[in-house]
């Protein structure tokens, strides 16, 4: 029982452990997923480099807050459904649960000048969202085992990014722009994992195991951008954010319990605070787009060399680096969006489409000593969408995404997830 339980906790964790637990870690810059921030550019399906003409260029395209005219207020909250649905030993289950955040809070403010357009903006954008969930449930009849498990794990946290950005016109047609990030943030896990003899095999009647990981995350960064536009119908952008170091600062306990079959039982706790520090490779992000009256059109790439990803500290961690190198591969993810104008009204109506490749190789199941979660297939999100304008000044969005993903582990779970996001943002410009 001992062999399996292990076995399972370093598959479907996502963290591991070293020298019997002395700490644990986790990859911050693969953990969760993104849509970005705004419910109209996440409603294109985040094909926004291109276009980036309110407060969302903060994440988007700085170069883009150049477009703005006057000044805005903007927010937008989110609500996220995740369903998971695994098989194990044959035995299908589905769990769901439901997280709510802010996903931006922001202020773009046009500087008065002579020639040309100076914009400056300063909030809040929820840039990554990490909770998820995840449970399995059956009797694993492998040799030395014979034994019932189940195992639950919940994820809560995200990443937060502080941005103050700006654009500056260089020419009628030419936008440059950039930002400084401070990222915050947490990641908060548990894995509850029991084994049950019940065919009564071994001395151990139950054993329990309660995996917990609070994570508090910190980073900085920069991000460089240009926006070209030609007649207001062609627009060109380009961003690079450059590598951007996460500081990770772990609290874990470990509990586990035994029982036995004479009513004896047997527990312990383990302990220990971790720190570290894993830098992400530069991001290159390319977005076009093309409008003509009620209707705009746009696309864009984003381009990550994840086998650059490393950490930086502590020494003791060098080594994974090579693992990262081996098991990593280089990803260009892209978006396709439209927009159009219903004849007659202010409202407009969207859709887009999205595909995050996994940055894990092809073979990487296969490989040894892998110690993260792997992730096999690429994540496919449909999105779409509604505005309207009140008033000229007051604009309502409206976005809403379904994405799907699945792995296989060859020791371990099918799994199928499935999320629905909605996303609902307001602006005011005065």
């Amino acid at each position: 029982m001992r062999r399996i339980l292990l076995r399972i906790t370093l598959v479907l964790a996502g963290t591991f452990l070293i020298q019997q637990a002395v700490f644990a870690q986790t990859n911050i810059p693969l953990l969760g997923f993104t849509h970005g921030v705004g419910a109209r550019a996440i409603g294109m399906g985040g094909a926004f480099v291109g276009i980036a003409d309110d407060y969302s260029a903060t994440f988007w395209n700085p170069a883009g807050l150049g477009q703005i005219r006057r000044m805005e207020l903007s927010g937008s909250f989110n609500t996220l459904s995740y369903e998971n649905n695994t098989t194990y030993f044959n035995n299908p289950l589905s769990d769901e649960t439901n997280f709510s955040n802010l996903n931006s809070l922001g202020f773009a403010f046009p500087v008065p000048t002579y020639r040309g357009s100076l914009v400056l903006a300063l909030g809040y954008n929820r840039v990554a969202n990490y909770s998820s969930n995840f449970v399995i449930e059956g009797f694993n009849s492998s040799p030395g085992d014979s034994v019932q498990q189940a195992g639950s794990q919940l994820d809560r946290g995200g990443l937060r990014q502080w941005t103050v950005a700006g654009s500056v016109q260089m020419s009628k047609q030419l936008y440059f722009g950039g930002s400084i990030n401070v990222y915050t943030g947490n990641y908060d896990y548990s894995w509850l994992l029991s084994e049950d003899d019940n065919l009564n095999i071994y001395e151990e009647d139950t054993w329990l195991v309660e995996d917990l990981i609070d994570t508090r995350i910190t980073g900085f960064g920069l991000t460089l951008a240009a926006l070209y536009s030609l007649n207001n119908q062609f627009r060109f952008g380009a961003t690079v954010e450059t590598p951007v170091t996460y500081k990770g600062e772990e609290e874990w306990s470990s509990f586990e319990e035994v029982n036995y079959d004479d009513n004896t039982f047997f527990d312990t706790t383990a302990t220990g605070v971790f720190e570290y520090k894993i830098r992400k490779p530069v991001t290159l992000s390319l977005g076009t787009s093309y409008s003509v009256p009620l209707l705009t059109l746009s696309g864009g790439v984003t381009f990550t060399d994840w086998s650059q990803l490393e950490y930086t500290e502590p020494s003791e961690l060098n080594s994974e680096n090579s693992s990262l190198l081996r098991n990593l591969e280089a990803t260009a993810s892209y978006r396709l969006g439209a927009e159009l104008v219903i004849p007659g009204t202010t409202a407009r109506i969207r859709g887009g489409y999205r595909v995050e490749p996994s940055p894990f190789k092809n073979n990487a199941r296969s490989l040894e000593n892998v110690n993260f979660i792997t992730q096999y297939s690429d994540k496919k999100f449909y999105s779409g969408g509604f505005g309207i304008l009140i008033d000229r000044q007051f604009t309502l969005d409206v976005g809403v995404v379904h994405g799907t993903w699945e792995s296989q582990e060859p020791e371990g779970p099918d799994e199928e997830v499935k999320t629905l996001n909605y996303f609902v943002s307001a602006a005011f410009r005065f």
